[in-house]
């Protein structure tokens, strides 16, 4: 046996999941993956609510009173952020609702060998669970029917006629990291001082920020053409010596 985290998003409303995928960790790097993701395929919202695990926030850490990662990604969009008082789970019940339900449904599966069986079983539960299982506090209508039912509210900071996408990386050991731009692979050189690091793309239009995915510290930033593919150190924007 071995412990993981599985990471939901849950639309407060209607209680159809958005998100639901087990790492071994709960980091912030995890955290914003799953957030990515998820805001990707179903947009983002106009606010969130989470616990105070420090893959969420750092404010309930009085010797820590800097943002992480994710903290910042909600503020670069526009992201009201709201967090459960500590020690009173009662404001996350309707995720901790689900993930009772979630533990019945796995209970009745063969325990999965690694996170991908594990992923693949959440899947299959998500699927039957958004869109065949009435649910009871939603007069017997599936999470799905109640989602697609109103009309979303977007953040204050995403534009509909901007192209704004976001994207999670590793810093090459070369210093370099890619991202596909206008039909082609842009190569963009951050810096072998941060080689490894794990890092967030924030694109709107052709402007490109890159940030560190634990602090939200911004490290880089590009304006991108059409016909230039390799991006060095004097194309990048922000001075090496400048932090967020």
């Amino acid at each position: 046996h071995k412990r993981v985290v599985i990471l939901t998003i849950l639309d407060d409303h209607s209680r159809f999941i958005i998100s639901c995928h087990a790492y071994n960790n709960a980091t912030v790097a995890n955290v914003m993956e799953s957030f990515i993701n998820a805001g990707q395929i179903h947009d983002f919202p106009q606010s969130t609510l989470t616990d105070n695990g420090r893959a969420f926030t750092t404010s309930a850490d009085r010797t820590n009173p800097a943002r992480n990662g994710f903290e910042q990604l909600l503020i670069d969009l526009g992201i009201k952020q709201k967090n459960g008082k500590p020690y009173h789970p009662q404001t996350q019940g309707k995720v901790e609702r689900f993930h009772y339900t979630l533990k019945l449904a796995l209970s009745n599966k063969t325990p999965a060998h690694n996170l991908d069986e594990l992923n693949a079983q959440l899947k299959e539960i998500i699927g039957y669970y958004n869109y065949k299982r009435p649910h009871r506090a939603l007069n017997r209508t599936t999470p799905a029917e109640a989602y697609t039912a109103l009309p979303k509210a977007h953040p204050a900071e995403i534009k509909p006629d901007r192209d704004y996408r976001l994207r999670t990386d590793k810093v090459g050991t070369n210093g370099k990291t890619t991202l596909r731009w206008g039909g082609k692979l842009r190569r963009l050189y951050i810096g072998r001082r941060w080689g490894g690091e794990p890092i967030t793309m924030v694109c709107v239009d052709n402007h490109v920020d890159i940030k560190i995915t634990a602090t939200g510290a911004q490290i880089a930033a590009y304006t991108l053409t059409e016909e230039k593919i390799y991006y060095n150190k004097k194309d990048n924007k922000l001075s090496p010596q400048r932090g967020n």
